[in-house]
């Protein structure tokens, strides 16, 4: 089991809201706000990223960007355009991203 499915079954445990997705994988509710493409991809992060440790600088630094861009929008909203974000942010490359000049930013 991933991290998030075993941090969505201690919260089960623990009677905080999380259900029995149709896989019989234990998830979050938010998990289920979703239809369509959004939820699968929402159901992908969380079984495969929400709740992990992370100790990557690049993969810290998606996240940094990522969060920021979602003042005011859904996180669903913030998956689906996160490819593009990674084509502008040249693949959350820290350091490439420190060296754009102010024509680029």
């Amino acid at each position: 089991p991933t991290a998030a499915t075993a941090a969505a079954a201690a919260a089960a445990a623990a009677g905080q809201g999380v259900e029995r997705a149709a896989d019989a994988l234990p998830r979050c509710k938010w998990v289920g706000m979703y239809r369509g493409a959004a939820a699968a991809e929402y159901v992908r992060y969380h079984d495969e990223e929400w709740g992990r440790p992370l100790h990557d600088d690049s993969k810290l630094f998606e996240l940094l960007v990522l969060e920021g861009a979602q003042a005011g929008l859904s996180w669903s909203t913030i998956l689906a355009k996160r490819e593009a974000y990674r084509a502008g942010f040249e693949g959350f490359d820290p350091a490439k991203v420190a060296a754009f000049d102010e024509a680029r930013v």
